[in-house]
């Protein structure tokens, strides 16, 4: 080989030589970049790590409950019933937190019948001993003073039943001009009036409910049994004698811490669902009441207990905001609230009370003697007890 040949191959391999060094150079850079960057997404997700690890738990709280709030609208929703009229969206949870105590209801009269013990020395009374005393306290209007007098004619008018006393009060709102003076008039006949001065609308009875609640657990013992009643109701006393001492007994034996609930006119098992259309009286908004279900109650005809029991629930009462359907509200959501089991919650068989309504085919509706022998039905169902009335 000449050297003009040496000289070629020599220069050849630095070429080559430069080549490989250039691309060993390239394929390392390359390298290191794809390093970084693993590095640089390790690190990121560290911090992430970090930042979440060092969130407030406050603010996961309030995640996690916002999370909850959507599901539980999504699955009350469902539970609806498919009546556009009906469906509403869920804006809060029923108002059963409420920290500010409700006022005491304010009264305009107080009943003086019950303090009046001169019906204790009736001759017809002679040396009977009294076992027991029940205080009915009826929801009226001031404009229903027929419907007082046609209670106060019939069952509301026997004093004592058996071995037991019934005193018998109306709960009325306020009225004026010609109609507040009636009631005054009728206050002073028969002193059994306890007046409020709340509104006497519908929307407003529950306040009349918790004005007997109230003024039953500042006046009565705690032994007296409690009931609350419509004006429209014809009552078979004499079975409601029978119904007290039944569960007096069944209490005792059971062992009962109190005397249950027991609807004298009808007991809802199941319970049915609250009215969510605005049109309807009796409507429930999604803010009062949250649940797609009642729970276990007595409808409004008339129910009875202890005064003991109506004391702790009055109690509970002014720590939350009331429902319009008082009986609902007071014999469900506040019972078991209270901690009273559904099997506390009994009812009379048969019934002790009945709606005029139930009478409306009657041929004296409207006339003078209306209702008369529907009294006289109900009547002799009880008359062979011993029976008093006092005037």
């Amino acid at each position: 080989m000449n050297r003009k040949s040496s000289l070629l191959l020599l220069f050849l391999l630095c070429m080559a030589t430069a080549f490989l060094t250039l691309l060993l150079r390239s394929a390392s850079n390359s390298l290191r970049r794809q390093v970084n960057e693993v590095s640089i997404s390790s690190l990121q997700r560290e911090e992430a790590k970090d930042r979440k690890e060092s969130t407030p738990i406050s603010s996961i709280e309030e995640t996690f409950k916002l999370h909850s709030k959507t599901a539980e609208r999504k699955s009350i929703n469902s539970s609806l019933p498919e009546d556009s009229d009906s469906i509403k969206p869920v804006t809060a949870r029923h108002n059963l937190n409420c920290t500010k105590q409700q006022s005491k209801v304010d009264y305009l009269h107080e009943p003086v019948l019950y303090m009046n013990n001169s019906c204790n020395y009736d001759p017809c009374i002679g040396s009977k001993e009294i076992k027991w005393h029940m205080v009915t306290f009826v929801k009226s209007a001031a404009s229903h003073s027929k419907h007082r007098e046609l209670l106060r004619r019939t069952w509301a008018s026997y004093r004592f039943v058996q071995t037991a006393r019934f005193d018998t009060i109306y709960v009325i709102g306020s009225a004026e001009g010609v109609e507040q003076a009636l009631v005054e008039e009728e206050e002073k006949r028969y002193h059994d009036i306890l007046q409020i001065s709340s509104s006497d609308s519908y929307m407003d009875v529950a306040k009349k409910t918790l004005a007997g609640m109230q003024w039953a657990s500042e006046n009565l013992p705690d032994e007296y049994f409690y009931s609350s009643a419509d004006d429209d109701m014809l009552v078979n006393i004499g079975k409601v004698h029978e119904v007290i001492d039944l569960y007096k007994a069944t209490a005792a034996e059971k062992d009962w811490p109190d005397f249950p609930i027991v609807c004298m006119y009808e007991l809802w098992k199941d319970s049915g669902s609250p009215f969510r259309n605005p049109k309807n009286k009796n409507y429930i908004s999604f803010d009062q009441y949250r649940w797609p279900y009642w729970p276990k109650f007595c409808p409004g005809g008339m129910y009875s207990t202890s005064v003991r029991v109506i004391r702790q629930l009055w109690e509970l009462s002014r720590t939350l905001t009331p429902l319009s359907t008082d009986d609902v509200w007071i014999t469900g959501v506040l019972r078991q609230k209270l901690g009273m089991p559904d099997q506390m919650v009994v009812a009379s068989e048969p019934r002790a009370a009945e709606h005029f309504f139930g009478f409306s085919k009657s041929k004296t509706d409207g006339v003078r003697g209306f209702m008369s022998h529907e009294w006289d039905s109900i009547f002799s169902k009880f008359k062979d007890k011993y029976l008093c009335k006092c005037d």
